[in-house]
């Protein structure tokens, strides 16, 4: 475990998420599955805040994520198993295989409360084109708390993650 985390990108990744908690006091880091065949089982993204959207839940916890995405088809069925692609989408991107669709990742809590929902919207058809639940929650948030005291503390939408 270890290994796959030294060979990871972590690193360059949590020191943007960082900087990201100096200048704005939060800061957003996803946690993916790499390929398969990489050095690393891990892939890890500092997402700018420019492209979140975080919001409390019912339970007044960071529960709910929205995510713009930019992708080509293939990125997209590469990504999403199984997606229910438009027809606009393949259309256009069969045509032109390097255009990029905008789409928004949203992951809410889920009406029977186990796992988060994830839903891939297409802001252009409106149409859902992909959904899951997933058990272990994708994105980790950081947030300043008491910033004048020096008080890090964690917020991230995954109940198992020790929060401070």
């Amino acid at each position: 475990m270890q290994a796959h985390f030294d060979q990871s990108n972590f690193i360059v990744e949590i020191h943007q998420c960082f900087l990201d908690l100096v200048v704005a006091g939060t800061a957003s880091l996803a946690f993916e599955e790499s390929l398969p065949g990489e050095l690393s089982a891990f892939q890890f993204t500092a997402i700018p805040l420019s492209e979140v959207i975080l919001d409390e839940g019912q339970r007044g916890k960071l529960d709910t994520v929205f995510r713009t995405v930019s992708l080509t088809l293939s990125q997209i069925l590469m990504r999403y198993e199984n997606a229910d692609i438009p027809f606009k989408i393949l259309q256009d991107g069969n045509k032109n295989p390097d255009e990029k669709f905008q789409l928004i990742e949203c992951i809410t809590q889920p009406i029977e409360g186990h796992g988060k929902l994830f839903t891939l919207l297409s802001p252009e058809t409106q149409d859902v084109i992909y959904q899951t639940v997933l058990t272990p929650f994708p994105f980790h948030q950081f947030q300043m708390d008491e910033i004048a005291r020096g008080n890090l503390r964690a917020v991230t939408c995954d109940e198992n993650f020790a929060g401070h």
